[in-house]
């Protein structure tokens, strides 16, 4: 059979093959050489069929352009949810949340150690140990009602400013 019989051939069979294709895989010893035009058919669909499968094992672990596109896309559309998000209030940044929240706990902090002070005065004058646990209640209720619904504002002015990037540690 000639290679231009067997190219026709293997095109009718469903393959994508050229002329200059099969004298390429002939040149590089996949398919076996044309003698004069004329090779062994059932030698060269062999050939032809384990250098297919080779190829397919081969490529089956490597990373497709269209695989690499999708990553991608869904890297891009990812960021720009969060920049909207972001833009949206609905997330803050890392640092500045860090911020906040150590406001939050100083805040916390103050007034439970504030407590002894508060109480001392007030209880020295209690007639009885009822009307001490009442008062104390009552003051550690009004701290726990504060301590409830933190201020985010009111942690952001005094500190009196933004933290500098330079200034948030993570540890």
């Amino acid at each position: 059979m000639t290679v231009a019989e067997f190219v026709t051939a293997f095109q009718r069979e469903g393959g994508q093959m050229t002329i200059q294709t099969y004298y390429k895989l002939a040149k590089t010893g996949v398919v076996p050489k044309p003698d004069k035009g004329v090779i062994d058919a059932k030698l060269a669909a062999v050939k032809i069929a384990l250098y297919y499968r080779e190829m397919t094992e081969r490529q089956a672990g490597d990373v497709t352009l269209t695989s690499q596109r999708i990553r991608l896309t869904r890297a891009i559309t990812a960021r720009k949810e969060l920049e909207l998000k972001r833009e949206m209030g609905e997330v803050i940044d890392t640092g500045q949340a860090m911020f906040l929240w150590s406001g939050i706990m100083e805040n916390m902090r103050v007034r439970l150690a504030a407590l002894p002070d508060t109480l001392a005065p007030l209880l020295m004058g209690c007639g009885s140990a009822t009307e001490a646990e009442s008062i104390t209640r009552g003051i550690i209720h009004r701290v726990l009602t504060e301590l409830s619904a933190p201020s985010l504002k009111a942690v952001v002015a005094a500190a009196e400013l933004k933290p500098k990037k330079e200034d948030i540690h993570y540890e």
